[in-house]
């Protein structure tokens, strides 16, 4: 029995698990575009001490 490298078989799995890097790069796109944005605004409102939003970003 030889145990050796796979060739055909690494590069078919290769360009499998390559197919996903579009839909991870825009499922990290959109996660940021959504966190972002609501991570500054409730840092800001810490901040400024806006006492509903404030109780609501401690939590």
């Amino acid at each position: 029995m030889s145990v050796g490298l796979d060739v055909p078989f690494l590069v078919k799995t290769f360009f499998v698990a390559f197919s996903g890097v579009p839909i991870a790069l825009l499922i990290t796109i959109v996660s940021l575009l959504i966190a972002l944005p609501s991570g500054f605004l409730l840092a800001l409102s810490r901040i400024n001490r806006i006492p509903v939003i404030s109780q609501l970003a401690r939590v």
